[in-house]
């Protein structure tokens, strides 16, 4: 799951590239609850925000994924933390949370490229919204990290019964 997650990154910046170029003066940036952009900046903090906020999530990301390959796992909750402690363990372990965690960063930054690239899209229109699209990469994105969220807490950190 580390190339997708990786994968996300390139992808959000590959679409901040396509923003920059496309964006009008004025940049739709926030969006309401019934999906109609409420919020407006200028093309240049529109592109710098969205860069500089897609860059720290995809850097503290990075950073904890490369926690759980290296770093100490004594503080972490986890269930069955004595089994997973042990030598024989841990390095699955690490692999397993380095995996889970890289899946849920992946959607998270497919979620913001989907957003991204609908501001994109709605950027010209005289009335800007985030469409049926938006919905559907929400919703997928809550499916797909709930589903992950639910396997991890029931049936993933288990010890194997042999």
């Amino acid at each position: 799951m580390i190339w997708f997650f990786r994968a996300s990154v390139l992808a959000y910046f590959v679409t901040v590239v396509i923003a920059a170029l496309n964006y009008p003066d004025r940049v739709p940036v926030h969006f309401d609850a019934s999906g109609t952009a409420d919020r407006f900046q200028p093309r240049e903090v529109a592109v710098l925000s969205m860069a500089a906020i897609g860059l720290g999530i995809a850097l503290l990301l990075h950073l904890l994924i490369r926690v759980f390959v290296r770093g100490s796992l004594t503080h972490l909750n986890i269930p069955h933390k004595s089994w997973w402690m042990q030598p024989q363990n841990s390095d699955r372990l690490r692999r397993m949370l380095a995996t889970d965690l890289a899946w849920i960063g992946g959607c998270t930054m497919t979620l913001m490229t989907c957003m991204l690239a609908i501001t994109v899209k709605v950027a010209d229109d005289r009335e800007p919204s985030m469409g049926a699209f938006g919905w559907v990469a929400l919703f997928g994105f809550l499916i797909a990290v709930t589903g992950q969220i639910v396997f991890m807490y029931t049936s993933r950190y288990r010890p194997d019964r042999h």
